[in-house]
């Protein structure tokens, strides 16, 4: 028996409290391939030997991405003489 799994994930991550810079749109997301192969044989060699064999493999690839938001508040001196 020949089998394939196929996953894909996407996932938002939330950035924690205290924070020195804060990130926009954090996530990460992914996929997984599988291929499986099944092979039974019932009585090998003997009445009563049966023998199972499961081949699988699995490649994994993840990626995590963000938008970086900086803000920088500049103090310009005579900026109160501007306003008025």
């Amino acid at each position: 028996m020949l089998g394939f799994t196929y996953s894909h994930m996407y996932k938002d991550i939330q950035t924690g409290v205290r924070q020195e810079i804060v990130y926009g749109q954090k996530h990460r997301k992914g996929h997984s391939l599988m291929p499986s192969l099944e092979y039974s044989k019932r009585d090998l060699l003997t009445k009563g030997l049966d023998v199972a064999l499961t081949v699988n493999y699995n490649k994994n690839e993840t990626t995590n991405g963000y938008c970086l938001i900086q803000v920088q508040l500049v103090w310009a001196e005579g900026a109160d003489e501007l306003s008025r």
